[in-house]
């Protein structure tokens, strides 16, 4: 049932109460077939692509290995559009299903019609849709219980979405959520800036879970800040792909293993390799002595293309010892067969050479002062901005105090510099249409002018007209004449509700006077306020009226 189901996915935001109950009824025959607590797990609400889905690439290899295809959970999650295993986007079925068979099988309904479920895609883009379909899928197999909001909390603060007054900063989230995932895979799942919003409301409020609240979005959530707290020089483990293809890739690396030794200055006889594969078409062979060794992919694979590029703390903590003992960087260098350059690199991060170590205090008082400079930078650029107010400080505890000098840069650094995120310096089309239906809907009227619309995205300021997104706002603008039908059309409504309306006092509030409107439609106003009074008056009083007009 756990394996082999949707339960696990299903009930990722569940507590353990919940999802033991929700299994115990699973497991239990009920005549009714009625749960507690209803499971969302199929329909993601507004997603655009409700068909079922399918992999060219693993229906080929069924019929080429004589299996019968079938319709693979994982496929069908929410928000899922690719395959794990042959990374390529799947495609929808545009047949609709026969209510004649009660097996809709894949054979019986696919057809050389369907299309794929995104049609355009950039390389960034893609692996944002490939972590969402192997989170998903890691969840739906075997998955435990999602993370609390806490957690999520304290992530979003890691990655710099964080105020002061620990509010996270909606429209930075929402403009980097876009960024990230793009707009067309956002348009399919129904990710508008709304329902990001809603859910950053969500992660404020103190409660710990959400009962059963379908998983998708705190997925995405998780992969958008994974991938910015990887930008941001943070360390967060991949979930990997249990594809066929790692198997193949170790299985040719193999033969070269039995002939490779790890060549390391401190290894021991008790240190083994281990094989890994990092990101994209890169290789990777740790001894457990602490040398890393890359390889990049390759058609034919030799025990040369093996390069040390990184060495762990049994290594460091010898190279600290010769410093020490007086040993310059080129010989501990040689020592240790390290490449000059980490050599140097590490001497510097050790303060040696000529630099003469800072007293404490010294110290603590370019730690004030360099925190004082990165509170008074702009917002957006505060470690450049304070390194250019005073370039002294910064080399002082770059020498000098190194580790608590990275480490509060990482912290204080702004999210417009973080790698893969771009500051948000436009509305988007998402933004736009919100603000535009909120000024449509608004109690009394208000025009829907292009700085209305700037204003209520959050953008008061964009003088620039040659702005891509001025072609969304030429088609939404309301002109003058069709904003003052639309108020008289809403003082028809207030007449209509029978109530006791001061005209006057609504046409104002709407931002607009008597004069402001045409001869004609004053003379449509005079008629609507004539309506109102007759229809609020007594029997008596409408005769009367009555008697004047004619």
């Amino acid at each position: 049932m756990k394996g082999h189901t949707e339960f696990q996915y299903a009930t990722m935001m569940a507590s353990q109460a919940i999802r033991e109950k929700i299994l115990k009824m699973m497991l239990t025959s009920h005549a009714d077939r009625k749960f507690v607590v209803p499971l969302r797990f199929w329909g993601l609400k507004g997603e655009r692509t409700t068909t079922l889905r399918y992999c060219e690439g693993c229906l080929a290899e069924w019929i080429e290995n004589q299996q019968v295809p079938y319709w693979r959970i994982d496929h069908q999650l929410a928000g899922v559009y690719c395959c794990v295993k042959h990374a390529c986007i799947l495609k929808s079925v545009s047949k609709v299903r026969s209510r004649c068979y009660f097996d809709q099988t894949i054979l019986r309904l696919i057809n050389d019609s369907d299309e794929r479920v995104i049609k355009k895609i950039v390389s960034s883009g893609k692996k944002a849709i490939e972590d969402i379909a192997k989170r998903s899928a890691h969840q739906q197999t075997g998955g435990g219980i999602g993370k609390s909001t806490n957690v999520y909390r304290d992530m979003f603060k890691e990655a710099g979405f964080v105020r002061a007054g620990s509010q996270i900063k909606h429209l930075a989230v929402i403009s980097a959520w876009s960024n990230y995932f793009g707009q067309e895979y956002c348009h399919l799942t129904n990710m508008t800036a709304g329902r990001i919003s809603k859910l950053l409301d969500r992660l404020s409020e103190i409660s710990e879970r959400f009962e059963c609240s379908h998983p998708f979005m705190f997925i995405a959530g998780e992969s958008f800040l994974a991938h910015h707290l990887e930008s941001s020089g943070a360390y967060l483990p991949r979930i990997g792909c249990r594809a066929l293809a790692f198997a193949a890739g170790r299985e040719v690396v193999a033969p070269v293993l039995a002939a490779f030794s790890c060549n390391g200055a401190l290894h021991r006889s008790a240190d083994v390799l281990e094989f890994v594969q990092s990101q994209g078409d890169r290789w990777k062979l740790v001894c457990t002595c602490g040398v890393s060794y890359g390889m990049r992919k390759a058609a034919r694979i030799d025990a040369t293309q093996f390069v040390p590029v990184s060495y762990e703390a049994r290594y460091r903590k010898q190279f600290r010892a010769l410093i020490a003992n007086g040993v310059n960087a080129s010989c501990a260098a040689r020592e240790l067969r390290l490449a000059i350059n980490t050599a140097n690199r590490w001497a510097y991060r050790e303060r040696v050479g000529d630099i003469e170590a800072l007293s404490e205090r010294e110290v603590r008082k370019l730690r004030s002062t360099w925190r004082q400079l990165v509170k008074n930078a702009p917002p957006e650029r505060r470690i450049t901005g304070a390194t250019e107010a005073n370039p002294a400080v910064f080399k002082e505890l770059l020498k000098n105090d190194w580790d608590w000098f990275c480490a509060f840069n990482r912290s204080q650094r702004s999210p417009s510099r973080t790698k893969g995120l771009v500051r948000l310096k436009e509305p988007t089309a998402d933004q736009i249409l919100e603000a535009w239906r909120g000024l449509k809907s608004a109690d009394p009227p208000i025009m829907v002018s292009r700085s209305a619309i700037l204003e209520r995205s959050g953008f008061p300021r964009i003088f620039n007209r040659k702005r891509p997104f001025e072609a969304i706002l030429a088609e939404l603008v309301e002109r003058r004449p069709a904003y003052l039908e639309r108020v008289i059309s809403w003082l028809a409504n207030l007449a209509s509700g029978q109530r006791q309306v001061d005209y006057d006092e609504a046409i104002q509030n709407a931002g607009l006077r008597r004069s402001s409107f045409s001869k004609e439609q004053r003379e449509r106003i005079r008629e609507i306020e004539l309506m109102s009074s007759v229809e609020g008056c007594s029997d008596r009083e409408c005769e009367l009226r009555a008697d004047h007009f004619i």
